[in-house]
């Protein structure tokens, strides 16, 4: 035997209600119409961007911090550079974390003070038992990966897990 490898883990039964934008746990970020010669003028242009809110509420938990841990969903994927993929040529989707930097989409759930490997801090849920609270908010943007982008619709889906500690 050259060594053991542990595995930890736990499940909790934390029961929250769980929003986007304070409505249910399924939303739409809608991202303004922006012209190409905002964004072709150099790579790394951005523009349009959105704020957005990912909360928990009426929580019943012993945990005290909680963060979402971001996944691709159905046909949307992330690049290398931890950003969105999109069908228009030239143009990622880019989310930032609440301090305006960007999240690294499909990185690890390493969790340490938040998500490090996703660059995601973790919030504190405050307030009682059973009326525990927590919110992240996050921006998310067009991002230029070339000097000419093209020009189209625009639709990724992004699916979440709380992760709390």
């Amino acid at each position: 035997v050259d060594g053991t490898v542990t595995i930890n883990g736990s499940v909790s039964n934390t029961t929250c209600t769980v929003t986007v934008n304070g409505g249910s746990s399924n939303g739409t970020v809608t991202l303004p119409t922006v012209g190409v010669t905002s964004l072709n003028s150099s790579v790394g242009q951005v523009a349009g961007g959105t704020s957005f809110s990912i909360g928990i509420s009426g929580c019943t938990t012993s945990q005290t911090s909680m963060a979402p841990y971001f996944e691709a969903s159905g046909s949307s994927a992330f690049n290398a550079q931890g950003r969105f993929t999109t069908s228009v040529s030239g143009v990622d989707i880019e989310i930032l974390n609440s301090a305006g930097n960007a999240v690294n989409l499909g990185g690890s759930s390493t969790v340490s003070g938040g998500l490090t490997g996703q660059n995601v801090p973790t919030v504190a849920i405050t307030g009682s038992n059973p009326s525990k609270t927590a919110l992240s908010t996050f921006t998310a943007r067009y991002r230029s990966t070339s000097t000419t982008v093209g020009n189209g619709a625009i639709t990724v889906n992004l699916a979440y897990t709380i992760i709390y500690q």
